[in-house]
């Protein structure tokens, strides 16, 4: 006797990559359709960020559909969805209450990288600055967008 597989249906609705695949998909087409509201010198960046992002969850919805991805646990998944959100939370927090750009964006790719199972502390804080000085250059300096006014004029 052959072993009973579930209907398609079953597995597609029971697959985490599926449901992953259609918030993304709708997040990025929510942003997309926002965005498309900006002004002109606004709406490039944030417009194609939406595009890009309800493509790939597209992308990753069919995929769980035609059964090429893995089935991974939904509590694997939690173990670095609860630390990551709770790490962005606390960065937009810590943007929106004054502390600066760098300080909180250093100290959020340093636990980025912890959680990724980075131990060095060395590499951490050579690649944390790296990528909060150059994100600060390109969003700040370059870009011009702005920030909440920190609580000192000295914190950047």
């Amino acid at each position: 006797m052959s072993s009973l597989k579930p209907p398609i249906t079953q597995a597609v609705y029971s697959n985490s990559d599926f449901w992953t695949g259609a918030v993304i998909f709708v997040t990025g087409f929510i942003a997309a359709w926002m965005a498309s509201g900006f002004d002109d010198l606004s709406r490039p960046y944030p417009l194609s960020l939406g595009i890009i992002l309800a493509i790939l969850g597209l992308l990753l919805s069919i995929k769980a559909v035609i059964g090429t991805s893995d089935r991974v646990s939904f509590i694997l998944s939690l173990q670095s969805a609860v630390p990551s959100v709770i790490i962005i939370v606390s960065w937009i927090t810590a943007i929106s209450t004054g502390l600066g750009y760098l300080i909180p964006t250093f100290l959020m790719q340093a636990a980025f990288m912890i959680l990724c199972g980075m131990r060095d502390a060395k590499k951490i804080t050579l690649f944390a600055a790296l990528v909060s000085t150059v994100s600060y250059t390109v969003f700040m300096v370059l870009l011009g967008v702005r920030i909440p006014t920190p609580v000192a004029s000295w914190i950047l």
